[in-house]
């Protein structure tokens, strides 16, 4: 008799109300695990590949001038679509100034990227309008 499988809060369960277990054919317990494992594994290496690494030129001076500060940094993340753009087709054009003094271009650079193009707020206003409008 083909047993009548039906879904009930999240279970699949047989005719008579007992689980039907859904594992693939030859899948333990254990053959699930190693994969849930292995999975985790992978995700934690891919997210560890994406971290930074160091910068060389931090607080070195580009060829006559002084290492890029927190207004260069603000410059730079407002027009950064414009040089990104640039930049595909010009090989001498970069994005990120690597001549920086630290933390504080990469403040500026954040800010500038941030407000001038609209950030997380700007998600958050269009919500506010869709849902006032609706109402």
């Amino acid at each position: 008799m083909i047993a009548h499988l039906r879904a009930h809060r999240g279970a699949i369960e047989n005719e008579s109300g007992r689980p039907v277990d859904c594992t693939p054919a030859g899948m333990s317990t254990m053959g699930r695990e190693r994969w849930r494992w292995l999975l985790l594994l992978s995700i934690v290496v891919f997210v560890a590949s994406c971290a930074p690494g160091a910068n060389p030129h931090v607080h070195e001076a580009a060829a006559g001038g002084e290492p890029a500060g927190f207004w260069l940094g603000l410059w730079h993340g407002i027009v950064v679509w414009i040089t990104f753009f640039v930049s595909l087709f010009n090989h001498g054009v970069s994005v990120y100034e690597v001549h920086n003094s630290g933390w504080p271009y990469n403040l500026g650079f954040v800010i500038g990227a941030a407000c001038f193009h609209g950030g997380g707020a700007s998600a958050s206003r269009r919500r506010r309008k869709k849902q006032h409008a609706e109402r």
